[in-house]
């Protein structure tokens, strides 16, 4: 594929025009191609269709608009393809410029692609330049290198848009993608490869941002990801991270969950009302009743604190009914019909208005499991939360509660608080006011 790249590009009579990083030209210099048989550097016995690129002393010169001599180069390296050959490199490296005076470098004659790349002093990263010349025996032709910024160092602010990161193995670098895209054959000699950032949804790890793309990325590396922001802050990968019941994974299944980053409490404007205006009854499909821990079956098992116990004195409960939330407002409009107007739900008002766009997906009110899963990796989460735009993340309050859908066998909503007694888990009539805030969910 790689020779394949560099073919479609400079076997067409031209080479596309660069789109320069910083518009920064380092220098420029001559190179001479002749066929100079027997000259120095040659072979007197070299057969007719052998050429020579010979450097010219004193050849060089600088562009002293930018304040660059071509002194400045080092590590210089000749790189070439000949139409229907290989690209290959064909001499160097040099220490200098000024070490290619008078050398003499035999190629054959035909129709090439040259490159040059170079170091510059007091730069970070790589300079070069590629122009097609048609070496003939017996004929002197010159090339006149513009060295380029190709790639360099990635700055603080991150990648800038449309530019790719590529590495050396060591170290990361930045690149325009029509630079990369043009000097890919050229890369991969030096085993400079493109590094991608992001990864599939499938493959995330928690605390991992989700992309508008649907992509994910690490915290750490979501500053060099432009063009696609972060949407949500993943909290559950597949496996539960208690390990005292072997059942924990069938419980949430074998998915990947994400809050997303619009979040509803005191510091975002206010709690919202559960639901207003109309009788809910029973609704068996997303009722949780709270058993033993000792119960046989599969069950979700999280600290469950009231608000006399709390840390390690608070007794450990397991929920038992309702460990997908994706389906629970399905489940009130089955029951309710008519009455199940979104209207009467303000916080699934919100949901649906603020985080959905105005639909009921993708994202959802998690079921009380889902959130004590969260429960366990907050920290986590907020580090990640407030990287994205705004900054919210899940306000860690005593008394701050958190609604989710899950309603017990007395028809009261089910809620968690985050706040230093982490685990506070209580029931409330849909009288009161919670915190929102909505998840997805994906299947691995």
């Amino acid at each position: 594929m790689v020779r394949k790249i560099f073919a479609d590009k400079f076997n067409r009579g031209g080479v596309q025009p660069f789109l320069r990083l910083t518009a920064l030209l380092c220098t420029v210099f001559a190179l001479a191609l002749a066929g100079c048989a027997g000259s120095a550097g040659g072979d007197s016995g070299a057969e007719p269709e052998t050429g020579y690129l010979r450097f010219a002393t004193g050849g060089a010169r600088a562009m002293a608009d930018y304040g660059l001599a071509v002194d400045s180069l080092r590590n210089l390296k000749l790189v070439g393809k000949r139409s229907g050959g290989e690209l290959q490199t064909l001499a160097g490296p040099w220490a200098t410029a000024a070490d290619t005076d008078g050398v003499s470098v035999p190629v054959e004659a035909g129709a090439w692609v040259f490159g040059m790349v170079a170091e510059c002093d007091g730069r970070v990263g790589m300079f070069g330049d590629m122009k097609p010349a048609s070496v003939t025996a017996g004929e002197s032709t010159t090339v006149t290198f513009s060295m380029n910024e190709l790639w360099k160092e990635i700055p603080s602010t991150g990648l800038a848009e449309g530019d790719i990161a590529v590495t050396d193995g060591t170290n990361r670098y930045a690149v325009s993608s029509t630079l990369y895209t043009t000097w890919e054959p050229v890369l991969a000699l030096y085993n400079i490869t493109e590094e991608t950032f992001t990864h599939d949804i499938t493959e995330a790890e928690v605390g991992d941002i989700v992309l508008a793309s649907g992509k994910c990325v690490s915290p750490a590396n979501y500053r060099y990801v432009t063009g696609d922001p972060g949407v949500a802050v993943v909290f559950y990968t597949g496996t539960s991270s208690w390990t005292e019941y072997p059942d924990n994974t069938a419980c949430l299944g074998n998915r990947v969950l994400a809050i997303h980053k619009t979040i509803k409490g005191p510091q975002q404007g206010g709690n919202l009302y559960w639901k207003s205006g109309v009788t809910l009854s029973s609704i068996t499909s997303i009722t949780c009743n709270e058993v033993a821990a000792t119960a046989s079956g599969t069950r979700f098992t999280f600290p469950c604190c009231t608000p006399s116990q709390y840390g390690d004195s608070a007794p450990i409960k397991r929920i038992q009914g309702d460990f997908n939330g994706k389906d629970n407002w399905n489940a009130i409009e089955a029951a309710l019909g008519a009455n199940a107007t979104v209207a009467h739900f303000p916080a699934y008002n919100w949901l649906f208005t603020n985080v959905n766009g105005g639909s009921t997906g993708p994202y959802y009110m998690p079921s009380l499991a889902e959130m004590a899963e969260l429960l366990k990796v907050v920290a986590t989460v907020n580090s990640s939360l407030r990287k994205l735009d705004g900054g919210v993340y899940i306000q860690r309050t005593n008394g701050l509660w958190y609604c989710s859908s899950t309603i017990n066998s007395s028809g009261n909503i089910g809620t968690l608080s985050f706040g230093t007694n982490d685990g506070n888990q209580l029931y409330f009539t849909d009288g009161n006011t919670f915190g929102i805030f909505g998840i997805r969910s994906w299947d691995k």
